[in-house]
């Protein structure tokens, strides 16, 4: 008799099947997903980080009356359009470039591989009129730095490593198109 509230910030097992694809047709998927969504269903009210998440619960039952959207703590006004920052710009010289970017972390299921095989595309069309610019660290790093030398993109492409929060704004300020391309 003790109300519940059950929180999701994500789908694991969508996560991981990114990874594997194989997982994404396993018994132990299926599973996972039975389980998430049946917690949902028992609980009082659900919390989703995002509407995709409380979109895929309402697709396997949950009603979506008890379905509340609350993203991630963010102070919005922190965030606000500014000017670019002059001096991140030079830094990372990317005066007169249009800026691709990505601030996160750098994980396998984000997707970066694919950002950066649409890169080597792009810059077939625009040369050398753009940049990327990879915000963060993680576990994929390391093989983004080496998908980005095979393909040349050397030039094109800046990591700059995990930053202090407080200065994330001012790297938001040098990106033109924000890049989200998770699998």
């Amino acid at each position: 008799g003790i109300p519940s509230i059950y929180e999701v910030r994500g789908l694991w097992h969508m996560t991981r099947g990114s990874a594997e694809p194989a997982y994404l047709d396993s018994d132990h998927y299926r599973m996972i997903e039975h389980l998430e969504v049946q917690a949902a269903r028992h609980a009082d009210h659900v919390f989703t980080i995002t509407e995709a998440v409380g979109e895929v619960l309402a697709r396997g039952g949950v009603s979506p009356d008890k379905i509340t959207v609350l993203p991630n703590a963010v102070d919005a006004d922190a965030f606000d359009v500014r000017p670019r920052d002059p001096a991140l710009e030079a830094r990372w010289q990317l005066r007169g470039r249009i800026t691709i970017g990505y601030v996160g972390a750098l994980q396998p299921y984000e997707g970066l591989d694919l950002l950066l095989h649409a890169a080597d595309r792009l810059r077939q069309r625009l040369g050398d009129r753009f940049a990327v610019l990879l915000v963060g660290d993680g576990p994929a790093g390391d093989a983004l730095g080496s998908l980005s030398r095979r393909l040349g993109l050397d030039g094109l492409v800046r990591f700059t490593g995990r930053v202090p929060p407080r200065e994330v704004p001012g790297y938001y300020s040098l990106i033109d198109v924000v890049a989200f391309p998770r699998k």
